[in-house]
């Protein structure tokens, strides 16, 4: 069974939220790769004023979800 990556942003008593550039570092792509994920509805965002944050779980659940695509061909 496969163990959750423990991301240095993640390490930070279990957040919740992250910005989109520790989305991109997460991740290993670039701050627009991720604005065109946002756009494209691959990952969702949550508003605190005029900022932009991440569920950790969402990108969890987009890692899951194209892991299981690569898998399946």
């Amino acid at each position: 069974m496969f163990e959750t990556p423990q991301w240095p942003v993640m390490q930070d008593k279990g957040r919740l939220l992250v910005t989109i550039d520790e989305a991109a570092i997460m991740l290993s792509t670039s701050r627009q790769t991720i604005y065109r994920m946002i756009r494209n509805g691959e990952i969702r965002t949550i508003r605190l004023g005029a900022r932009q944050r991440i569920r950790v779980d969402d990108l969890r659940m987009w890692i899951e979800g194209t892991a299981s695509v690569a898998t399946e061909r």
